[in-house]
């Protein structure tokens, strides 16, 4: 595998690295970081880092990964277990992509647009918001993580 393909390839497997490895960070370090934090601390420190993670890295890592995957599938130059790898790669990025958008998104603008005031139903606020976001982020993580996986079996089982 040469060209556009190997480059591709190259590509997909190092953003869906880096996305997992964002995935990652948040499931094991940040949010149970945030679980011994006051309501206010844990509300105003969610608003935080969904404001700053809005920003032209994360976002090219983030659709990269799925955008440099669906290219590497199609420049493929034919059908193979590598290919069925790839494939399940791809998929595993939609599905993530999908779930970010239906929840994670919708959670964080409710969350960040909900007009509290400090110490006033904070705790309701966080109630709504952490469990559901946390459960469904590790399958976020899980996504991720079978996304680089797949996506770097691709590239080792095409080498030369």
């Amino acid at each position: 595998m040469t060209g556009p393909s190997e480059g591709s390839l190259v590509a997909a497997t190092l953003l869906t690295g880096l996305d997992a490895g964002i995935m990652l960070a948040f499931a094991n370090s940040v949010m149970p970081g945030l679980r011994g934090a006051t309501d206010d601390a844990f509300v105003d420190v969610m608003v935080g880092i969904n404001e700053q993670i809005q920003n032209p890295l994360f976002f090219a890592i983030f659709i990269g990964g799925p955008m440099s995957q669906g290219v590497a599938l199609a420049l493929r130059g034919g059908w193979g277990p590598a290919t069925g790898l790839l494939v399940s790669g791809v998929m595993a990025s939609l599905a993530k992509l999908a779930l970010t958008a239906v929840l994670h998104v919708p959670a964080n603008t409710a969350l960040a647009t909900s007009g509290r005031r400090p110490g006033a139903a904070t705790a309701g606020l966080r109630s709504a918001f952490e469990t559901r976001w946390v459960s469904w982020h590790r399958v976020r993580t899980a996504l991720s993580v079978t996304a680089f996986l797949a996506t770097a079996a691709t590239a080792w089982a095409s080498a030369p």
